[in-house]
């Protein structure tokens, strides 16, 4: 059987990508969706102990407890590809499938000057930490063969502000729900093994996602489950075999793959965001307001302390700010 749990990050900010990413796993149970936080031990909630839990829980919530959320992202991403990600930029080329589901960035190709790409940083590991991420690794993967699952590296797709635009700004004929929706079908695949079980996060408050899927999947029936505020879910008939679709409410807290997606989204919106703010604070004549990108004064004033710089550079708005 073959799991995957979906979640987004970055809904709601002025500034900053918006996030859809997928945590996939195998298992050779059948029809029965094993609990991995208990098939794995690891904890549901931040603690001493390897978890993995909702990110809003994690980052952002202390330096120590951001530095081990960041541990247990790097620990599952080497367990899986066998390497330690050292830099920002590493980190991302590892986990982003944006070329492969055809999202490529627009500044890489055109004229656009790539703001977001331009200052990478490492991750700053010393060797305690990193002797820590390696421990987590191994016990991540023993404990994986041990309840007969394999994690496999999570995937996710970026959308910085001027791909966003493009997608659901005011010109756009979608909006960032759809965006949302239709991005976490394309990282569940087209493909379909013998079974597949999805667990997906709610998406604006809608309960009916039904069309999606068979937009998504045309040529399988789609029976309605559940449509409730709390759970839709679907089951989707492809000749013989059977796939599940379950969209959930709060569901990093109820699904263990939901949770690890939303975990390596928020840290991979964290570093990519830094990103940006590296490259105008290099350019700014005095420091500028430690900005999280989302509706607050501080982003605002951010916005405004940067205005010179982008026009300086030639920088468009589009490029800078999600206009919806």
């Amino acid at each position: 059987m073959r799991l995957i749990g979906v979640d987004e990050n970055g809904y709601g900010p002025l500034l900053g990508p918006l996030l859809v990413t997928a945590a996939r796993a195998e298992t050779d149970r059948r029809r029965e969706t094993p609990d991995l936080w208990e098939a794995l031990e690891i904890g549901r909630r931040p603690g001493p102990e390897p978890f993995v839990c909702d990110s809003k829980l994690v980052f952002g919530a202390g330096p120590g407890r951001s530095e081990r959320g960041e541990e247990m992202v790097l620990a599952l991403l080497l367990a899986r590809t066998g390497e330690l990600a050292e830099s920002a930029n590493r980190f991302l080329e590892l986990v982003l499938a944006n070329a492969e589901l055809g999202l490529e960035f627009p500044c890489r190709s055109g004229a656009l000057r790539p703001v977001c790409w331009e200052a990478d940083f490492k991750l700053g590991l010393n060797a305690e930490r990193r002797r820590r991420i390696e421990r987590l690794a191994r016990r991540f993967e023993a404990a994986g063969r041990a309840a007969g699952v394999q994690l496999e590296t999570p995937r996710a797709a970026l959308f910085c502000p001027r791909l966003f635009n493009q997608h659901c700004g005011p010109a756009a004929e979608s909006n960032k729900s759809e965006l949302v929706i239709r991005t976490g079908l394309a990282l569940s695949g087209r493909e379909r093994p013998a079974e597949l079980a999805a667990v997906l996060g709610k998406v604006g408050g809608r309960h009916y996602y039904a069309r999606h899927l068979s937009e998504h999947f045309p040529g399988c029936r789609v029976e309605t489950l559940r449509e409730e505020p709390a759970i839709s879910a679907y089951r989707l008939r492809d000749g013989e075999r059977l796939h599940r679709f379950t969209y959930l409410a709060d569901g990093e807290s109820r699904d263990f793959l939901v949770a690890a997606a939303s975990l390596f989204g928020k840290y991979s919106r964290e570093i990519f965001w830094k990103k940006t703010v590296r490259f105008f604070a290099a350019r700014a004549s005095e420091p500028l307001p430690p900005a999280s990108g989302y509706r607050d004064g501080i982003t605002r004033r951010f916005v405004a302390a940067t205005a010179g710089i982008r026009k300086r550079l030639g920088i468009p708005e589009d490029c800078f700010l999600r206009l919806r």
